[in-house]
């Protein structure tokens, strides 16, 4: 059942005057089953595509291009402002990314150039070490052959073989000598030297300060030892292994060494090739020593026999070989040493690169923004329709979100309309409405209301060329068949004490009906649910027929009271 509120008409036969003016005056509406509610409203014609235009910046109207009531079409030129900080953030902006972009292409161009380099350095490395390895096979080749040689060498005699043995202690302290030398220029350990340069103090060793000063120990008692040196076989090999080993301990110095500017990693491989050069040249000597003093006591012991060529050439075979393993292991180290450098200039060219690239991608970021913000400086049409009104005027400072024009669109329109939370409720989008009389269709229902007027939207699309935007007209809204067993009354013909909660009944007796001025009434209880604005739904106590007092009911006071009805 759905209330009809409106006026219920009696059929008569007769009409009988009654005098009325002591009676009280009723407004009465019929419960009637399985009919639709019917409402009406008034709703305002808008354009379905319409824009206002607002400023997003403090900005001044430099241009206005239209006036008010132009047909403009999608993309014209509308109005444009003029904002300087915008400008000015948009050239910043523009800088920027061309010195980044600028900068991202030379970081390439030099890290490139780099790894070049060091991809040309690796493979003349590996090249050369290609080359000793055959030249230093052709050589051991050559010395062994040599030594055979010399073994077929007989019958030197003990005083040539004495000769080669002074000869070998005589190279012996120029070896140790020139090593000690270079050593001390190195480390600067003797008592003759002012200590350490702060450049060399804070390079050399700085890895492992403890064996530095180890090895300065070492090196000033082999100095020491040197000064005190008595030429004998026994003591040249005893100063030359103490060398050896105070040379070994300063290689290590080295390695823990680390470079700069002040001293180059080019000056630390120097240094070190010098002293392995030093070392190699005292273990030949060590092994000419060795050499010398066996066919020395093999000569003696048989009386002259041994041949002093094959003591040569021992010794000279033992140089060569020493020789070349030094060489064969400086260039691998040579090798290895490129390879560092390729894989650090890869990684920095790799690393410098992705900054750069980070900083276009940013400065990129900032640009797109500054253009969006400076086409927003320039306002065009967002679509084809009409220019409705235009609030500013050339050379006005306009505020953020103020209008600045406005733009619609009329050959689309709609009706806007408010209802009440029990008209929308029984809405739905197939629900019937018609506008003027014409049949309309429902665009949209507002899911809440508007908070100021606790009312919900409801737009409905229309066909007419007889309306425009602006007008006001009548809508009639047909009510869901989903509500045909709702009933609702309005607030006021409700009565609730505290026994009961009751409605006016309207007697429908025969004799009654062929009165056409008074009816008598009484009171029917009622279970009342949801309140929906001014309306509250009747849940129960109501039958379709009844008649319900909706106004005037509060001055009633008892059951049988006579009432005249206004609305019959």
């Amino acid at each position: 059942m759905v209330l009809v509120v409106g006026g219920c008409s009696i059929g008569r036969d007769e009409v009988i005057p009654v005098d009325t003016s002591t009676y009280p005056e009723v407004d009465v509406v019929e419960i009637r089953s399985g009919l639709q509610r019917q409402f009406s409203v008034t709703g305002e014609v808008e354009a379905v595509r319409s824009a206002n235009v607002l400023s997003d910046f403090v900005s001044t109207v430099e241009s206005i291009d239209v006036s008010i009531g132009d047909r403009v079409s999608q993309g014209d030129l509308l109005l444009t402002l003029q904002a300087e900080e915008i400008v000015q953030d948009l050239t910043t902006a523009n800088d920027l990314y061309i010195n980044t972009a600028q900068n991202l292409q030379q970081t390439r161009i030099v890290s490139n150039q780099a790894v070049a380099e060091a991809q040309i350095a690796l493979k003349s490395a590996q090249i050369n070490l290609e080359k000793l390895q055959k030249e230093n096979a052709a050589k051991r080749i050559q010395a062994e052959e040599t030594l055979a040689s010399a073994k077929i060498t007989q019958d030197l005699s003990e005083d040539t073989s004495r000769t080669a043995l002074d000869n070998a202690i005589r190279k012996t302290q120029t070896v140790v000598r020139d090593a000690l030398t270079d050593a001390d220029d190195l480390l600067e350990f003797s008592p003759v030297q002012e200590g350490l340069s702060y450049v060399k103090e804070t390079h050399l060793g700085v890895r492992d300060p403890s064996h530095k000063l180890q090895t300065e120990d070492a090196l000033m008692d082999t100095y020491t030892s040197f000064q005190k040196f008595i030429p004998s076989y026994s003591k040249s090999i005893e100063i030359l292994k103490e060398s050896e080993n105070a040379l070994s301990m300063l290689l290590t110095v080295l390695l823990n060494s680390v470079s700069s500017p002040q001293y180059t990693q080019d000056t630390i491989n120097a240094n070190i090739d010098k002293v392995n050069g030093h070392v190699t040249s005292i273990r030949t000597v060590i092994s000419e020593l060795e050499s010398a003093k066996r066919t020395l006591d093999s000569t003696i012991k048989r009386s002259g026999t041994t041949s002093q060529v094959l003591i040569d050439a021992e010794a000279a075979y033992a140089t060569t070989i020493a020789g070349l393993d030094a060489s064969l292991k400086k260039a691998e180290l040579d090798v290895e040493r490129a390879k560092t450098a390729l894989d650090s200039a890869i990684a920095t060219a790799r690393s410098q690169e992705i900054s750069a690239l980070n900083s276009v991608t940013s400065a990129q970021g900032s640009l797109d923004l500054a253009r969006i913000s400076n086409d927003k400086l320039i306002i065009v049409a967002p679509f084809d329709g009409v220019v409705t009104d235009i609030p500013v005027r050339i050379g006005r400072e306009v505020q953020p979100g103020e209008l600045v024009l406005g733009i619609e669109d009329a050959s689309d329109l709609k009706v806007v309309s408010f209802v009440s939370a029990l008209e929308v409720r029984s809405l739905t989008m197939d629900s019937k409405v018609s506008v003027e009389g014409n049949p309309a269709k429902i665009l949209s229902i507002a899911p809440t209301a508007d908070a100021s007027t606790k009312k919900y939207k409801v737009e409905v699309a229309i066909q007419s060329d007889d309306l425009s935007p602006g007008q006001l007209v009548s809508l009639v809204f047909q009510s869901s068949s989903s509500l045909e067993d709702m009933v609702y009354l309005p607030v006021t013909a409700i009565h609730i004490s505290a026994a009961e909660t009751f409605v006016w009944i309207v007697q429908q007796d025969e004799d009654q009906l062929s009165s056409s001025a008074t009816l008598q009434v009484s009171k029917r209880q009622v279970e009342i649910g949801d309140l929906e604005g001014k309306y509250v739904e009747i849940v129960s106590g109501l039958r379709p027929g009844d008649r319900v007092v909706t106004e005037g009911g509060r001055s009633l006071t008892e059951e049988g009271q006579r009432v005249s009805p206004r609305n019959l």
